[in-house]
């Protein structure tokens, strides 16, 4: 059993690197896969620079979207994020759009909900 982090991730495809550098091409067992970026994972290699993942290590975070009926994991173990907005238009009215919320709404509020702590702040 090797261990290693995803460092991207293809639909149902993981690559995965462990400690020495090595990079395999993963697939997870089952139908389902509850697989993030940055998951730290036991895996089993199958041939040369391929392998399955075995289990996936507990998270220290886990950012993701979410909608009515599922959710997207996007990233684990995060541990910094930014978020860079344009001069123009300005931040406080960019994305507003027949009286909703944009897209600097919707990312202030993804890292809120995503986030492991309440100690976090804006500066």
């Amino acid at each position: 059993m090797l261990a290693g982090q995803v460092i991207a991730a293809y639909g149902r495809h993981y690559l995965v690197e462990t400690a020495d550098g090595g990079r395999y091409a993963c697939f997870p067992r089952g139908k389902k896969s509850a697989v993030a970026c940055g998951d730290r994972v036991a895996f089993a290699q199958t041939a040369d620079a391929q392998g399955v993942i075995e289990s996936v290590d507990a998270r220290t975070s886990l950012f993701f979207r979410s909608a009515a009926h599922r959710q997207k994991l996007i990233a684990a173990n995060v541990s910094q994020l930014a978020l860079v907005v344009a001069v123009e238009p300005s931040f406080s009215d960019w994305g507003f759009k027949n009286g909703r919320a944009g897209e600097a709404d919707y990312f202030l509020s993804l890292i809120k909900k995503s986030w492991p702590s309440p100690g976090w702040s804006l500066t």
